[in-house]
């Protein structure tokens, strides 16, 4: 006897067949993005393993910079200690050019930088040439040098536009024999 047959088997519906096809769909796809957030984290890992590498090769160069800059910078430091006291010592014996760079140190806008200089303790004047950002500069210059105490007169000429838009100009600065007295410091 054939029971095959006896016991009927559910067929099966056609939204029951949809059902199993959509799930097998549903897990290939939810297995495909798997697969895919794994090759990714893969990747970001070994970029992340690559970054470090680079990184500690950049840091340990760096350290490396620093020690060789470090050796230059005081051999440098050295060199200019050294500048700097025999031009101390120099200083130390030369009193009234001294007195006269301290004042013109002490009285010269920030915006302008001279580049000649002359000093004449016999006729009391300084002859200096130089450069100022500006006509304005110039003139608050020479109101700055005007004002000073130990300054009777101040001289200057030869007002140009000169390099890199700067304005050019030559002073004399006629001084009081006070500038030339050391202070009690």
């Amino acid at each position: 006897m054939d029971f095959s047959q006896a016991v009927s088997r559910p067929r099966a519906s056609v939204q029951s067949r949809l059902l199993i096809e959509s799930g097998r769909w549903f897990f290939n796809i939810g297995l495909a993005l798997f697969l895919l957030a794994l090759i990714v984290s893969g990747g970001i890992f070994a970029y992340q393993y690559s970054l470090d590498a680079k990184q500690s090769g950049l840091e340990e160069r760096i350290r490396d910079l620093e020690a060789d800059l470090a050796d230059d910078s005081l051999a440098d430091l050295v060199t200019t200690s050294t500048s700097l006291a025999a031009a101390r010592q120099v200083l130390s014996k030369h009193i009234y050019p001294s007195l006269a760079l301290a004042f013109l140190a002490e009285h010269t806008h920030p915006r302008v930088y001279f580049n000649n200089f002359d000093f004449s303790a016999d006729q009391q004047k300084i002859s200096a040439a130089g450069f100022a950002q500006s006509y304005r500069t110039v003139a608050e210059q020479i109101s700055i040098l005007e004002s000073a105490a130990a300054v009777e007169r101040v001289d200057f000429g030869g007002l140009a536009a000169g390099e890199r838009g700067l304005v050019s100009f030559h002073l004399t600065i006629g001084f009081r024999p006070e500038l030339l007295r050391p202070s009690a410091d």
